[in-house]
């Protein structure tokens, strides 16, 4: 599990997690009850499901990795959508995970990442 205060908009942005923070894998990532009605996002108690591909050493591209379509179940999402991606960056260092988000937030929001590894 890990935490992080994003302010979210319709950009591509990173989440603060790269490189050794997950093993190479194949990993099922949730974002644990996503609230950020407060802060003018809309998600009201949604919690964001998606499969995600990890390559934690150096890369030698400056792609994105394929757009994760999150799935969103809850109370209430307000219109708005999220998606995640690996990102390459290099050659500064190892890729990275980065949010996408279909709305815009005037303040930060505290998200609980939880990853489980599926296939190493």
């Amino acid at each position: 599990m890990i935490k992080r205060n994003l302010r979210l908009g319709n950009v591509w942005q990173s989440v603060g997690i790269a490189g050794n923070d997950l093993f190479r894998g194949t990993y099922l990532v949730q974002i644990a009850s996503a609230s950020n009605y407060q802060t003018g996002g809309g998600l009201f108690f949604e919690t964001v499901s998606a499969i995600l591909q990890w390559y934690p050493d150096t890369t030698n591209g400056l792609d994105g990795g394929e757009v994760v379509n999150a799935h969103m179940a809850g109370h209430a999402r307000g219109g708005n959508s999220l998606k995640l991606r690996f990102k390459e960056v290099h050659p500064v260092g190892p890729g990275e995970l980065q949010i996408w988000f279909g709305g815009a937030t005037n303040a930060a929001t505290e998200y609980t990442f939880v990853f489980r590894l599926m296939i190493a």
